[in-house]
């Protein structure tokens, strides 16, 4: 799969910089610095291999993650674990199947919606809790032999998912292609891209009126398109990121306003940056901004909204960070998720009703053990005691 292949030899990379860059034993017990707002990490799993996570928070304000666990390839297996105000549960393992990081929902009459490749299959499979138990799979996509990459999936007005995909017949193309859930049966999955190009890493979002808002990346034009599906109909793609500059890892959110925000990184003559723009009422798109302003360079932005119009942004530069968008501008300067625990990426941001933010990632504690983290940050300004953790592959997860 391209796109697969892509992270992998990427999260490589990650490693070499992060060994050579931290010149140190990365399972070294290290002490969190505390920057006021952001709770310590909390280590979440115990695998160690590769792992992506998908984060949600539901009405009552539970935190809910699950990862993949690659430590047999044959065989991933899907774990899941939440928190209810005060602890995290065990890992509970779900089921066989490969998630990426837009993989979960959470609907407001608490109900988690979980999306995944079933790899005996190759076909993207659907699951749903509802506070009890969760249902038996429901193949959304029919095909066999074809090669399908991380859905992504999005709650309607009517508590009902929806749901974007690429997929590739033969690795040389991709199509992205949606479907929604009405009446207990998916509806037939539409294509949404041109069949001509490599159409992958799409994000979906759904508006008050059902609409679906997607975005994708292009892999061979390294370009970024949005537009919008009703289900029958729907806009033209329109291109969001400029010419010449290879761009991709795309996210989008709505604020309570109904305004399209869409995030992602470009090397534009220099390293990798996170470039934001955002869509009116009156359908005009703001011009691209540079949001990370990194040294380093920076990535993989993942996106959420809050109730108070807030926009939540989070970016991978070795550490994780984050930044906040009040409706006019962004923070001036981003907070450190990850409080220096270096060598983190692929970040996934949810927030609750009551604007608390949480978030999840990959932290590469050394080169054979690939972990998933959480922290928090309370808007109130809960200030946690810094503690020092052994990123140990074989302990248990840490409890708050």
């Amino acid at each position: 799969m391209k796109h697969l292949r892509k992270h992998s030899a990427l999260l490589l990379v990650l490693i070499a910089l992060f060994v050579v860059a931290l010149q140190i034993p990365l399972d070294t017990p290290r002490v969190f610095a505390d920057s006021g707002l952001w709770s310590t990490p909390i280590q979440l799993s115990s695998n160690t291999a590769y792992s992506y996570s998908s984060i949600a928070t539901d009405a009552s304000g539970n935190v809910h993650v699950v990862w993949t666990d690659q430590s047999s390839p044959a065989s991933p297996n899907i774990f899941y674990m939440y928190w209810n105000g005060s602890s995290w549960s065990n890992p509970m393992l779900l089921n066989t199947g490969i998630m990426g990081p837009d993989s979960l929902a959470a609907d407001n009459i608490g109900r988690l919606h979980l999306i995944y490749i079933d790899p005996s299959t190759s076909r993207l499979n659907y699951r749903r809790f509802d506070g009890i138990s969760w249902t038996p799979s429901i193949p959304i996509s029919q095909e066999t032999g074809t090669l399908i990459q991380w859905p992504s999936i999005a709650i309607g007005p009517s508590n009902n998912p929806h749901v974007v995909w690429p997929y590739s017949t033969t690795g040389n193309d991709s199509i992205v292609y949606y479907s929604s859930l009405a009446g207990g049966v998916w509806s037939v999955p539409q294509a949404l891209t041109d069949p001509t190009g490599y159409s992958y890493q799409s994000r979906i979002v759904v508006d008050n009126n059902g609409v679906a808002h997607v975005v994708w990346a292009d892999y061979y034009a390294h370009t970024v398109y949005y537009r919008e599906f009703n289900g029958n109909m729907g806009t033209s793609p329109e291109l969001l990121s400029g010419p010449g500059a290879p761009a991709g890892d795309p996210d989008i959110a709505l604020d309570t306003a109904g305004n399209v925000h869409v995030v992602w990184d470009a090397a534009i003559g220099g390293p990798s940056q996170v470039y934001h723009t955002h869509r009116d009422g009156g359908k005009s798109w703001s011009t691209p901004a540079n949001v990370s302003n990194s040294t380093f360079g920076a990535g993989t932005p993942s996106l959420a909204s809050d109730p108070n119009n807030h926009i939540h942004l989070v970016w991978e530069s070795g550490d994780i960070f984050y930044k906040t968008w009040d409706g006019a501008a962004w923070s001036a300067s981003p907070d450190t998720v990850s409080q220096n625990l270096g060598a983190s990426s692929y970040p996934a941001v949810a927030v609750n009703a009551a604007g608390a933010v949480h978030v999840s990632w990959l932290h590469i504690a050394n080169l054979n053990c690939l972990l998933i983290f959480w922290a928090s940050r309370h808007i109130h300004g809960k200030i946690s005691e810094c503690k020092e953790h052994v990123l140990d592959a074989f302990k248990r997860p840490f409890y708050v």
